[in-house]
C-alpha cells in the first residue's frame, strides 16, 4: 500500500484527493514552500491576465443585469468585484510569500508590499533576487534542470 494511503487504511472515502490539478491549486494558493524567480514572474503574470479576464467578464455582465433595480445590481456587482479582489490578492500574497521563503526571508514580509516605494523595491527584489542555493528553513532547494 502506498505511504499516502497507509495512514487512512482501506477507507477510500477519507483519502485526500491528489490529482495533478489539485496539487497545482494547492501549491498556488498555499503560503508554504519556495518558488524561484521564473515561477514567481509567470505566476504574477498569470494572475494579472486572469484578473484582466475577470474584469472584462464583469464589464460584459453589467448589461445582463440591466433588468434589476439599480440597488440590487450594485450589490451584485460589489459582491463579484469583492470576491475577485479577494482571490487575486490572495494569490499575489501566496506567490510573494513563497518567493520570500526562497530568498530565506519570512513570508510575513508580504505585508510590506502595499507600502508605497518600499513595496515597489521589495517587488523588484522578489523579481530579480537570487534565491538561496541549498535547503533553508522554508523547504528543500529547488531542482534545477
Amino acid at each position: 500500500m502506498p505511504e499516502s494511503c497507509a495512514e487512512y487504511g482501506n477507507n477510500a472515502s477519507i483519502r485526500p484527493l491528489r490529482t495533478p490539478a489539485m496539487t497545482l491549486l494547492i501549491s498556488l494558493w498555499s503560503f508554504y514552500g519556495r518558488i524561484g524567480r521564473r515561477a514567481y514572474f509567470f505566476g504574477q503574470f498569470s494572475n494579472i491576465m486572469l484578473g484582466s479576464a475577470y474584469l472584462f467578464a464583469l464589464i460584459r455582465l453589467d448589461p445582463a443585469l440591466e433588468g434589476l433595480p439599480p440597488e440590487t445590481r450594485d450589490v451584485y456587482f460589489a459582491i463579484f468585484v469583492g470576491l475577485g479582489l479577494f482571490f487575486f490578492f490572495w494569490l499575489h500574497l501566496a506567490l510573494s510569500a513563497k518567493r520570500f521563503h526562497d530568498l530565506g526571508n519570512s513570508g510575513w514580509f508580504v505585508l510590506l508590499l502595499p507600502v508605497p516605494i518600499i513595496g515597489f523595491l521589495w517587488f523588484l527584489y522578489l523579481l530579480f533576487g537570487r534565491g538561496q542555493d541549498g535547503d533553508n528553513d522554508y523547504g528543500p532547494a529547488r531542482r534545477v534542470s
